[in-house]
């Protein structure tokens, strides 16, 4: 893992409450131009995001699951496809989910807890973890997604560099490798059924 120095967590609180805004894409823009809302909408609506965490439910003894819980999960766009009623969302933007999604309060517990895209974006990860583990009971199973970015300081910079005058995403301010990611989740009793990297770090876990 490796961490940049970072401003209170409340900024990115106050950054993230609107991120699906144009004020927010207005901002983002300043600082990585090539980062449009088009690109925006299409990250958001990746479908091979949606294939990972299907695949991930179905290995997860999908038959023992009854509730859902995208956590940081925008619409709850990436559960539609689930074969499940009780599907809910926990985020802090005001944007309006989609059909058949339900906003997740305090206190609940789920079987099924997908977290894909929000852990190299916070400022406390340890909080964060502590936060989204409150939503499991023992004999949950988790789905964590990050982006694969511990080599970035090597060819993309360099190809990048060409392009435009960046090296990483911004907001990126967290890190992992497939080890310290697996670390990470084990210091919260999840303990690792599949872990796997490609363009990111795909995490498949069950509370013990």
């Amino acid at each position: 893992m490796s961490f940049d120095p970072l401003p209170e967590e409340r900024y990115f609180d106050r950054v993230y409450s609107g991120y699906r805004s144009g004020e927010y894409q207005k901002q983002r823009q300043r600082y990585e131009p090539w980062y449009t809302k088009e690109i925006n909408d299409g990250l958001n609506n990746d479908m091979d995001i949606s294939r990972r965490v299907e695949k991930a439910f179905a290995k997860g003894h999908s038959y023992q699951i009854v509730s859902v819980l995208d956590y940081g999960g925008d619409r709850g766009e990436h559960m539609k496809n689930l074969p499940i009623l009780k599907k809910y969302v926990y985020d802090i933007s005001n944007v309006e989910l989609d059909s058949g999604m339900l906003r997740a309060e305090k206190g609940m517990k789920f079987d099924f807890i997908i977290c894909t895209h929000l852990l190299e974006h916070v400022c406390d990860i340890y909080k964060t973890m502590e936060t989204v583990v409150q939503y499991a009971h023992k004999g949950t199973y988790f789905y964590f997604e990050v982006p694969a970015e511990h080599w970035i300081d090597t060819w993309w910079k360099k190809i990048a560099s060409k392009i435009y005058p960046f090296h990483k995403l911004h907001e990126h301010i967290n890190q992992f490798t497939p080890t310290s990611f697996e670390l990470l989740l084990k210091q919260h009793h999840i303990i690792s059924i599949n872990v796997s990297e490609s363009n990111v770090i795909a995490y498949l876990g069950l509370v013990v």
